[in-house]
């Protein structure tokens, strides 16, 4: 089924084998849309200990996020998994949402879709180098059909979003690895110099061709930028 290997047994609080099965098992909190890892969620009892098939196992035992397990416990959600370790989820209002079990079956057939394109690539004459570059940025880059272009995460902690860019500066390093907190002055320099020539050849072809304008020969087409750099384009 791809799944983890069901491990159980009969106790109070879940082991630490269990714990990590259980963590293998579910990858994340098993709360619909929530992609927070297992091994920063609590272990909740699908089926509340105590009652009937309250058991303390893996085979009702899950992974939920702090916030997703309160509201459980509070009954604001209720869940139930099955055999396959599915979750069904029903929310106060009614809705019902289903999380299916991780399936470790992906990782084996993206590998082989993924050998198959980097030996399809290299048969061709791309560089192995290249395919295997290829192959990995369409693995990171994988969206699932019809899911959105941009995904939770794209960010790296979506959970705690990073507040300080105002804080961040641009920090540059010398040739003795000495931070500079500028751009190093050489190299200032250099651009400025380049886009000070730059300029001028634009200034002396703008006069080249008003000169010979004057001179009633046949330019062509005016370039947009022969004349004024801040009146309207002619397009």
């Amino acid at each position: 089924t791809g799944r983890c290997v069901d491990r159980s047994i009969q106790a109070y609080r879940f082991d630490k084998p269990m714990r990590e099965q259980i963590m293998a098992a579910d990858v994340f909190c098993r709360a619909p849309g929530c992609l927070r890892p297992a091994s920063r969620s609590q272990l909740d009892h699908v089926q509340e200990y105590g009652t009937q098939g309250g058991h303390t196992c893996e085979a009702n035992g899950q992974a939920a996020c702090e916030p997703h397990h309160d509201q459980k416990t509070k009954k604001a959600w209720d869940a139930v998994i099955d055999a396959n370790r599915d979750v069904t989820w029903t929310t106060l209002l009614g809705r019902v949402y289903r999380t299916k079990a991780h399936d470790y079956n992906q990782y084996t057939r993206l590998l082989t879709a993924a050998t198959a394109a980097i030996d399809e690539a290299i048969g061709e004459g791309v560089d192995p180098s290249t395919a295997v570059d290829a192959a990995i940025y369409q693995a990171l880059s994988y969206r699932p059909p019809q899911g959105t272009l941009e995904a939770d995460d794209d960010s790296l902690d979506w959970d705690s979003p990073f507040a300080g860019w105002d804080q961040v500066i641009l920090t540059h390093t010398d040739n003795h690895g000495q931070r500079r907190y500028r751009p190093d002055p050489d190299t200032a320099q250099t651009e400025a110099s380049r886009h000070d020539a730059t300029v001028d050849r634009q200034d002396d072809g703008a006069r080249d061709a008003q000169d010979e304008a004057r001179d009633g020969e046949d330019t062509g087409p005016a370039s947009p930028w022969n004349e004024d750099p801040d009146a309207t384009p002619p397009f």
